[in-house]
């Protein structure tokens, strides 16, 4: 156990486990799902370290922790940092996961959020060379 005060201010142990997750995102992870925050989007800060550190090496398991995280706010975050990450992986498996990223994205209430969002995946669209589909979305924002 990394925290051994079970009278430890929850966080205070933020910035360790945001460390810790660079450095061994399997143990961050494990102490994440141990801790008990007060503020469930302190764990999802943590699980969105332990996905963007597990991304260049396994975009798969990194795609799978994304999954966790509660707000959708943070995972949408996630996948922009995650594809950013995914230099080797082939064109297809990007647009996998900007189609995921996508239905994060509606997913989320606040419009002006939704539409900055949609912007981003726009982008990573045209980055791709999906004109029509990038000029769709920026329509839709």
């Amino acid at each position: 156990m990394l925290f051994r005060s079970k009278q430890a201010n929850p966080e205070k142990k933020l910035p360790v486990l945001e460390v810790l997750a660079r450095l061994d995102a399997e143990r961050a992870f494990e102490e994440v799902e141990r801790a008990k925050f007060p503020n469930p989007l302190y764990g999802d800060m943590i699980r969105f370290h332990v996905a963007k550190a597990a991304a260049p090496n396994n975009l798969d398991e990194a795609l799978e922790l994304l999954e966790t995280l509660k707000d959708p706010r943070a995972k949408v975050g996630g996948y922009a940092l995650i594809l950013r990450a995914a230099n080797n992986t082939p064109r297809q498996k990007k647009l996998e996961v900007i189609s995921s990223w996508l239905v994060t994205v509606r997913s989320i209430k606040q419009p002006d959020h939704r539409t900055v969002h949609l912007g981003l995946v726009a982008e990573a669209l045209l980055d791709l060379g999906e004109t029509a589909q990038a000029t769709k979305l920026l329509r839709e924002g």
